[in-house]
């Protein structure tokens, strides 16, 4: 059966992989090459007049880079267009050939199709770069049943035989092309991201330019001169400065021959030793470190809080980047986890957990909104009405699913009709923020400004659909919209699946049963008890209301455990 097995994939900027739960097990598939890696790479190979994809293809990019093209995931969600063979092609259609190569490598594997796949991203894409890469899976051949933060995928692999432990770790994913820093807690079988930040545009393929630099530099040649009068050559030096950025993860010092261009008049060898790659990488290290603070202040802890570090990406392999790890959070990581591999296999779990697996049922993993969504507002300043402000209703770390409203009232006399432009982002001027879509809402009742007030809430899912519901507080009557972004593609069926998802996600945690039996329990138990243990009862009560305020899981789970166990001690577990 084509639906049996949720493929997980690893779509990486650099090298992807593809793999699979079953039996218990995560197996990673290989090419074939038998390689577990594909190169993330599409070229045009004359000789069969077709386009290839991986490993071939990158051989003949570098030998050709006219006709081929690489880390175009960096441009995923935008309009940039790459050239190959007088053709124009977006990230978004190169990203489904190389899907559509893994799905390939999947089906031999298995020898039956394989229509659905879990697909994995940097932690920090955003709503359209996301949507891209649901498409590049559609065009591929997949039903995408969910999108993945790369680091999240990470922990799940490293997680899946620890369950029962209880542990905060983060996860450093420093791949090709992205960088991504999560703040992840074990407790329990539930695995919840604390919080994430990133850069998108930082990884891998930086340092090696930053080593051709180096080279370059040696030899007195312009990059950019480079670029424009040799890219063969060019291509040729990033083939040996990407092999001696690796030679380096075991040698004290590398040769790099410099191909002949500009007024040199032969080839040079030059020596790069690792002390000269602590001054070329310097700058990309220096941009590592905001990302590790703004993670660890989002999760409200510091390092040394921290039982364990796991490195993530092929870039991670390099000793100056467990050298940078080690001094700025305070211990070794850990390097019993495959840097290259970890990504797929998480997403083949979390596969298996969307496939309802009955060998990972009791495991629930969470995630986080990778940026804050809210709407657009206006402030009186100095008497005067002024727009373009962002108010956040769903702030950046939010454990989603999540629904979370927000107040906001008529700005002029007799206001009949709102207007909400949604966006996403952390400024503070939606002008800086990327624009996601507006509804407008009417029938406010005619008033004095200010005194119309409408609740805004917006419901937000793990598969990136928004519903965003206007209530007019005098009146009661409600209007809402799905921004879901592929619309187009989504069909009706989807949608209403979508609303149900979300309608559940409204529902007050606290009309759970057990969560409803366990308070009547303690106010119940609270009457009947001394001073003191109704001040340690009370204490626990509060803990778990909030928690089921914030809707956050995995607080709510601690909480209602560390309340039961208080009510079973106080009473014995006797019920009437």
């Amino acid at each position: 059966m084509s639906d049996e097995i949720i493929v997980g994939i690893d779509l990486g900027t650099t090298n992807s992989a593809a793999a699979i739960f079953r039996k218990g097990k995560v197996q990673v598939l290989k090419n074939d090459l038998d390689e577990y890696l594909t190169p993330s790479v599409v070229a045009y190979d004359k000789k069969s007049d077709s386009i290839m994809t991986g490993r071939i293809a990158k051989d003949i990019y570098a030998v050709n880079p006219n006709q081929g093209a690489a880390t175009f995931k960096r441009n995923m969600g935008n309009d940039h267009l790459y050239s190959i063979n007088d053709k124009k092609y977006g990230a978004t259609e190169l990203s489904a050939y190389i899907l559509k190569s893994l799905k390939m490598q999947v089906e031999t594997a298995l020898g039956h199709e394989v229509a659905r796949a879990v697909i994995t991203v940097p932690a920090y894409f955003d709503e359209s770069q996301r949507f891209a890469t649901i498409k590049a899976g559609e065009i591929a051949g997949f039903k995408v049943e969910r999108i993945i933060n790369e680091p999240t995928a990470a922990a799940i692999a490293y997680g899946l035989n620890k369950r029962e432990s209880e542990s905060t770790f983060l996860v450093f994913d420093l791949g090709g092309g992205t960088f991504d820093v999560c703040i992840m807690e074990l407790f329990e079988g539930m695995l919840e991201v604390r919080s994430t930040a990133g850069v998108s545009m930082l990884g891998g393929e930086d340092f090696t330019q930053r080593l051709m630099g180096f080279a370059l530099q040696k030899v007195k040649v312009n990059f950019e001169y480079a670029e424009v009068q040799f890219p063969d050559k060019l291509m040729l030096l990033r083939k040996r400065c990407e092999i001696a950025k690796r030679k380096l993860s075991n040698d004290e010092s590398v040769e790099v021959v410099i191909p002949q261009m500009g007024k040199m008049k032969e080839q040079q060898t030059i020596e790069v030793t690792g002390e000269d790659c602590e001054e070329i990488f310097k700058p990309l290290l220096e941009r590592l470190y905001s990302p590790c603070r703004a993670a660890l202040r989002g999760a409200d802890i510091e390092a040394s809080e921290l039982d364990e570090i796991i490195l993530v990406g092929g870039a991670t392999r390099m000793p100056i980047i467990r050298r940078f790890v080690e001094k700025i959070l305070g211990r070794l990581p850990l390097d019993n986890i495959d840097p290259d591999l970890a990504v797929a296999e998480g997403a083949a779990i979390q596969a298996a957990l969307s496939g309802e697996d009955e060998a990972v049922e009791d495991w629930v993993v969470t995630d986080v909104a990778s940026h804050s969504m809210g709407i657009s507002i206006s402030k009186r300043i100095g008497g005067q009405l002024t727009g373009g402000y962002f108010s956040p209703i769903i702030h950046r770390n939010t454990t989603i699913p999540t629904s979370r409203t927000e107040f906001y009232c008529t700005t002029v006399n007799n206001q009949t009709d709102m207007t909400f432009n949604v966006y996403e982002g952390e400024s503070r001027y939606t002008k800086d923020n990327r624009h996601v879509g507006s509804f407008s809402i009417t029938s406010i009742p005619k008033s004095p400004e200010g005194q119309e007030s409408v609740a805004v809430t917006f419901t937000y899912d793990t598969n990136g659909i928004l519903e965003v519901e206007a209530t007019i507080d005098s009146t009661g009557k409600k209007f809402n919209k799905l921004f879901t972004h592929n619309a187009k593609s989504i069909s009706e069926e989807e949608i209403k699946k979508a609303r149900r998802r979300i309608e559940q996600l409204k529902k007050n945690p606290c009309e759970k049963p057990i969560y409803r039996d366990l308070l009547a329990r303690a106010e119940l138990l609270y009457q009947e008890l001394f001073a003191e243990q109704k001040k340690q009862l009370e204490s626990r009560l509060d803990l778990f209301e909030s928690a089921l305020k914030t809707r956050n899981p995995l607080e709510i789970k601690k909480a209602y455990k560390e309340l039961k166990e208080l009510c079973d001690l106080l009473d014995g577990g006797m019920r009437w």
